[in-house]
């Protein structure tokens, strides 16, 4: 009664001469699931996903114009983080300057957010992988249960090199977005 048990790309397949492998495929299910439907860490760019920025405008004029699209995508994220007990970070390569003006222009926005991560807290600027390892070292996160959400390709690269997942978010497709949040597990 031996099950024989190899891997097929990414799924595990199962040769049996009437074997009882019920209780190994019941842990791996279990195991998938937690994966799948535990708690995640989503990590939001903020120029071309949250915001535009009009940097080196006048002080009379906010240098931050939320994008109506990333922003309601972010309620909705914020949602789901409190009834899943998920995490939101920012990573940017803006200064932490202007991450300073950000907070004080719209702090309704910033306090979703764990932590404000910029290349001078870093020591590292995207796609440099460093950025995104120093985030997963500094608040002890799981990688596979990581995402982020950037608007620039070589950026969901960098993430995927370090085994988190990366949503490009091209041309302000928000709809892509959120289909993929569904895929992972944060939205419903």
């Amino acid at each position: 009664m031996l099950g024989y048990f190899f891997m097929v790309g990414n799924r595990y397949t199962r040769m049996v001469f009437q074997g009882a492998c019920f209780s190994f495929e019941m842990s791996l299910l279990k195991r998938t699931k937690r994966i799948i439907m535990g708690k995640k860490n989503i990590i939001f760019d903020v120029g071309g996903v949250l915001f535009e920025a009009h940097l080196g405008e006048t002080a009379q004029h906010k240098l931050f114009v939320p994008i109506k699209k990333g922003i309601e995508l972010l309620h909705d994220v914020v949602r789901s983080a409190a009834d899943e007990g998920h995490q939101l970070f920012i990573c940017t390569n803006w200064s932490s300057h202007y991450m300073n003006i950000l907070e004080q222009e719209h702090p309704a926005i910033t306090r979703y957010f764990k932590a404000l991560v910029t290349p001078t807290i870093a020591h590292a600027k995207k796609p440099d992988p460093k950025m995104l390892q120093y985030i997963l070292d500094t608040y002890n996160l799981v990688p596979h249960a990581s995402v982020l959400i950037d608007d620039l390709f070589e950026n969901v690269e960098a993430a995927k090199r370090v085994s988190m997942e990366g949503i490009h978010v091209y041309q302000h497709d928000f709809d892509h977005v959120r289909r993929e949040l569904t895929r992972f597990g944060i939205l419903r």
